[in-house]
């Protein structure tokens, strides 16, 4: 499993990689050799959009991830709340 946010990074290089394959397609003679990179190009263009549509669809983890790193700033400087603050008596 990817960790939150690796995906978009994924996805950005693979379709840096698409452009590269693209641009050297277009250098070569050999149609069976530009018709091959063009086809991994595509393919990185559908691995991308999937990482992209994998993203989109996962709940953001920044919220938890705020309060972990919340929580860990606190044990490390000793102020870390009560679990069950003591309710006023009435």
């Amino acid at each position: 499993m990817r960790r939150p946010g690796e995906a978009p990074e994924l996805a950005r290089e693979k379709r840096d990689l698409a452009r590269r394959a693209r641009r050297l397609a277009g250098t070569q003679l050999n149609e069976t050799d530009k018709a091959r990179l063009q086809k991994f190009a595509d393919e990185l263009e559908r691995q991308a959009a999937d990482l992209e549509r994998e993203a989109a669809s996962r709940p953001s983890a920044s919220v938890p991830q705020q309060q972990q790193q919340v929580q860990q700033q606190q044990q490390q400087q000793g102020t870390e709340p009560p679990a069950d603050p003591e309710k006023p008596k009435g």
